[in-house]
């Protein structure tokens, strides 16, 4: 039972806000040791450095939609210079500020990543030895993007119609970064989890609603760039990824279930046991918002395919699909409290 117990812990931890690096299993299984503590401080910092430039493309996107509320007139243009020049100031700042991320990282603990994943495969041992370059691949395309995005948001808020019109794709690419960056980040995750734990199977669920997202981007990418997007393609596309999470629903609802009837089954007094109950009965939900998302790119590839998916409606969409990513992060956060010392 403590080895199970750490098991649960060690992943829950290693994820934050469902996407995140998890602890080698190999760690997980052999309990809290030197190896487990560099491995885990090594990848919780390679999350962080992702995370705050991320957090710059979300600023960003809101300095999009700042532009927005200033009128296209003399006045909107100098309303809107003087809001820009103090915005891009501290933007840059806060990019010169993210440059430095390498020296927010530890070294690489390579002595513990060895011993810790021999017994893992060629190729998951392969994942785990190119996640630093990866991860620098990530960072420079963020910190790139902001770089060349602060000076058309301050272009466009000035005044500049032609900056102003390219906006809409600038803010529509920039949400599509920050999906590939979350999508390193369940990739990572997912490759060091065991197969037989539900948040595998849930964190696959939320990796192919991430790609079904990406390929919804990049339909609207091509509409607001005057573009011709291959509808039937993205929507084909999108049902794969739908049917993937439908598929790894069934598998998660199957491995919760399975670990709370053990887990009730067991006599030996824990404390922890209904602590585990508690968090294990959290994915029965999770699994839910899933699908439900899921349901929504299906409704999505139906308008791709049909040629009636309105880019007016967009905002509505948005805000449907914000309702349920919402509610996965409070599931997320309860799971944590469920087993928080």
């Amino acid at each position: 039972m403590i080895r199970a117990t750490f098991l649960a812990l060690a992943i829950l931890f290693g994820l934050v806000g469902g996407a995140g690096f998890a602890t080698p299993v190999q760690a997980a299984a052999r309990g809290p040791n030197a190896d487990l503590a560099e491995i885990s401080a090594y990848t919780a910092a390679q999350q962080q450095v992702v995370t705050d430039a991320s957090g710059l493309i979300s600023l960003l996107v809101q300095g999009i939609k700042t532009v927005g509320q200033f009128p296209q007139t003399a006045q909107g243009a100098r309303d809107g210079k003087r809001w820009a020049d103090a915005w891009g100031a501290q933007m840059l700042d806060r990019v010169q500020a993210t440059k430095s991320w390498k020296s927010r990282l530890p070294p690489v603990p390579q002595a513990a990543f060895d011993r810790q994943l021999a017994g893992l495969s060629p190729e998951m041992r392969a994942l785990y030895a190119d996640m630093p370059a990866r991860v620098e691949a990530t960072m420079t395309s963020l910190i790139s993007f902001v770089e060349k995005g602060v000076p058309l948001v301050q272009a466009s808020a000035a005044g500049n119609d032609a900056a102003r019109m390219g906006l809409a794709v600038e803010m529509f690419r920039g949400i599509r970064l920050m999906l590939d960056a979350e999508r390193e980040l369940l990739e990572g995750s997912i490759s060091g989890m065991p197969a037989n734990h539900p948040q595998s199977s849930l964190s696959k669920c939320m990796l192919a609603n991430n790609r079904a997202t990406a390929f919804y981007l990049d339909y609207l990418i091509a509409v607001v760039a005057g573009e011709a997007p291959d509808g039937l393609k993205l929507a084909a596309s999108i049902r794969a990824q739908t049917a993937v999470v439908r598929t790894q629903a069934a598998t998660t609802d199957r491995l919760a279930k399975g670990l709370i009837g053990e887990l009730r089954r067991r006599t030996l007094v824990d404390p922890m046991t209904p602590r585990l109950i508690r968090m294990f009965e959290t994915y029965d939900e999770s699994t839910n918002v899933e699908v439900r998302v899921a349901d929504f790119f299906d409704d999505v590839a139906v308008a791709m395919e049909s040629g009636s998916l309105d880019l007016a409606d967009n905002e509505l969409r948005a805000a449907k699909i914000q309702g349920l990513s919402e509610r996965r992060m409070a599931l997320h956060a309860e799971r944590l409290a469920a087993v928080r010392p």
